[in-house]
């Protein structure tokens, strides 16, 4: 299993813990408790979805991984520094205000960043960006949109 695969397992786990009135621990000690319930559906896609019929859920896909850029810190002999594109969409009924979206936007967040170590698999996430958008039409739903960059290393040529 490549450090990408157990990647996409974490990404996973972390995004089924959302779970309505269920409780995570952050790194700085302090408790968060979740204020929808996406974490019932969560599923990894290589296309997009446009929204699946299960609401509240959520989405992920892993993108570009590069390796070993110009400027990098080098790391360790035989290891190369990784970068790997993660998005994730998360849908959930809403008010026209995108209430509830907002909800699910800071569950993602949270989270995803309540170890920001990942359990020792990354060394940083980068570039963490958030969005939504509210659709209107026989259900009115909100799309969260959250991407980042996890940034490893890993064994010289290897995921």
């Amino acid at each position: 299993m490549t450090i990408s695969d157990l990647i996409d397992a974490y990404v996973k786990t972390q995004l089924g813990k959302i779970r309505l009135g269920q409780q995570i621990t952050l790194f700085n000690g302090k408790v968060y408790t979740f204020r929808t319930d996406a974490g019932r559906l969560v599923d990894k896609h290589l296309e997009y979805t446009e929204h699946p019929d299960d609401l509240p859920s959520c989405v992920f896909y892993t993108g570009k991984n590069t390796s070993s850029l110009d400027g990098d810190p080098a790391p360790e002999l035989g290891m190369e520094n990784h970068t790997l594109e993660i998005s994730i969409e998360g849908f959930i009924e809403s008010d026209k205000a995108g209430t509830e979206g907002d909800d699910l936007k800071l569950d993602i967040s949270v989270a995803l960043k309540a170890d920001p170590y990942w359990g020792g698999l990354i060394e940083l996430l980068q570039g963490f960006e958030t969005d939504s958008v509210v659709q209107v039409g026989d259900i009115t739903f909100t799309i969260v949109k959250i991407g980042f960059n996890a940034i490893y290393t890993a064994p010289f040529g290897s995921e």
